[in-house]
């Protein structure tokens, strides 16, 4: 989620009439939490994780244990509506099957911070599905970066969030979705070299997608206070203290700055039955999709099509690096990458194209061309662009 720029040191905490707090009683429960696989303790044994050897049974726990030991001025008042017990969150999540990266039970389980190397393993799935994903930010001589976020978007999904990110590297030009410190990290010079998946699902139907998203919004804030993804090093944030490991042995920082539980989840709580809410949601699909045949006249959405395919043109959006080749759609970008002409490039050994691409070559960006047309739209592209304004504050700094 994006991040906000309030201070939770600002936040009026509650006090009960007999004087404690109820940050207070947050902190003797959160002090009290035993990491029963790993063998870390606190200070008593008032909680236990389970064991088990199902992924899914030990994230709801922790992210049942998230959501009761945050504070309630830190979290969306809704969060404890929709999920008043434990019994109810695993219920909410039962309805849609939930998956996880391979190896993520064996690394919270590890004496040992998990490193770049594994999360650079973790899957990308764009069909269909919401997602807590992960980015991996890198930039020579520097220590990596990471960013969780989750995208639940009710007709995108993880497809539209993660192409945000593409446009953004690609042009270079400042989106607002794109959140504030990966931003400035893509302004300093780091790259998205990996995006990956920590927990997903398919899409689901309209009776199950908010409450659904409330426990994404829960299970985002329990892997960004495990793997700790937060900016600051040395703040707590006023949290739960969930991370197993200590922050000094880290060997990345950082790009969030809050925590996706004290957001309001888009969308309004389901009213209704679960056949109701999803009949009508299908009939107004039905409608939009009349509508927009009767609105849109002879020829408009021919002129459509080529207005969205020209956009995607000047922007650069849908690019096979290999091929050196950019296409009006990620379709026909699919359709490009299953030919045989692409594979067989792919497979060859990058040198050996560069040394037959010589005369459309790009010495700044070590970039070989396939033709001059192709050298011209590099040389015009945001890539390149990047690279100079890189060189020019090299310099400057020299």
């Amino acid at each position: 989620m994006e991040p906000k720029k309030d201070d939770p040191s600002d936040l009026e905490i509650e006090t009960d009439s007999d004087g404690i707090s109820d940050f207070e009683i947050g902190t003797d429960l959160e002090n009290s939490l035993i990491l029963s696989q790993t063998g870390r303790s606190y200070n008593s044994d008032f909680l236990i994780a389970p064991t088990t050897d199902d992924i899914s049974v030990f994230v709801l726990w922790y992210a049942w244990s998230c959501l009761s030991l945050t504070n309630r001025a830190l979290k969306a008042s809704v969060l404890d509506i929709v999920f008043p017990t434990e019994s109810t969150m695993e219920n909410i999540a039962q309805f849609s099957p939930l998956g996880f990266a391979l190896g993520l039970l064996s690394t919270f389980r590890s004496d040992t911070a998990p490193t770049i190397s594994y999360f650079k393993t973790l899957p990308m799935y764009l069909d269909n599905r919401w997602a807590v994903y992960l980015l991996v930010l890198e930039k020579d001589g520097h220590r990596p970066r990471i960013y969780i976020g989750s995208a639940t978007n009710s007709q995108g999904g993880i497809k539209y969030r993660m192409t945000t990110y593409t446009r953004r590297s690609r042009t270079g030009n400042h989106d607002s979705t794109v959140s504030y410190y990966v931003h400035t990290s893509l302004e300093e010079g780091y790259d998205i070299t990996h995006k990956g998946l920590l927990a997903w699902t398919p899409k689901p139907l309209a009776s199950e997608r908010y409450n659904l998203r409330c426990f994404f919004l829960v299970m985002e804030t329990f892997f960004t206070l495990s793997l700790w993804a937060m900016k600051s090093r040395t703040k707590d944030y006023y949290m739960p203290s969930l991370c197993p490991w200590p922050r000094n042995t880290f060997t990345y920082d950082g790009c969030c700055t809050h925590f996706s539980i004290n957001e309001r989840p888009q969308g309004v709580p389901p009213t209704g039955s679960r056949e109701e809410i999803n009949r009508l949601d299908l009939e107004k699909k039905q409608q939009q999709n009349r509508q927009y045949i009767l609105n849109k006249g002879p020829g408009v959405h021919a002129a459509n099509t080529k207005k969205y395919g020209d956009k995607a043109l000047a922007d650069q959006r849908y690019v096979c690096t290999i091929c050196d080749l950019i296409f009006r759609s990620n379709a026909k970008l699919l359709e490009h990458q299953k030919r045989p002409l692409h594979i067989a490039k792919a497979t060859k050994n990058p040198r050996s194209r560069r040394r037959k691409n010589m005369n459309h070559w790009c010495g700044i960006c070590k970039h070989a061309a396939s033709t001059a047309d192709r050298l011209q739209i590099h040389l015009k592209g945001p890539r390149h662009a990047k690279k100079l304004r890189t060189l020019a504050l090299s310099s400057k700094l020299d």
